[in-house]
């Protein structure tokens, strides 16, 4: 369970599928399957605080991503998700777009979708959703 940003360059938003970058932020998640992954991954503390993250960041088809997963899995998904995109840029996760400035401004870029839910690569899951706010800052 987790979140899923996707950013683009400017206004209007790209076409599907063609977005500047993607972040995922995921708290619970069940990586059987994918394969010897471990390497790839690096031991960060994007929030400051007690809770760590995995960080694994390649480019996906045309657009860089980058994956946070909590090393410490819960349910909750009370994040502040501008802490994560902070640390992307700074780290240059998705420096292969050049087109993506940093910091936001009212140029861009801009954060086109935000998903909340699954991503389920094999098997089923169940997602509740009983409440939910988004703050823009």
């Amino acid at each position: 369970t987790g979140f899923d940003l996707f950013l683009s360059d400017g206004n209007p938003p790209p076409p599907n599928g063609q977005y500047g970058a993607e972040l995922m932020v995921l708290q619970s998640y069940n990586l059987n399957g994918l394969g010897p992954i471990q390497a790839d991954f690096q031991y960060v503390n994007p929030d400051g605080s007690k809770s760590a993250y995995l960080v694994r960041a390649f480019q996906m088809g045309s657009w860089p991503y980058a994956a946070f997963y909590a090393r410490q899995q819960t349910m909750s998904l009370a994040l502040d998700l501008k802490q994560f995109l902070d640390y992307a840029f700074a780290q240059g996760y998705f420096k292969s777009n050049t087109k993506l400035q940093y910091p936001f401004d009212a140029a861009g870029p801009w954060v086109d979708m935000v998903e909340v839910g699954t991503e389920v690569l094999c098997g089923s899951v169940q997602t509740s959703i009983k409440d939910y706010s988004v703050t823009p800052t």
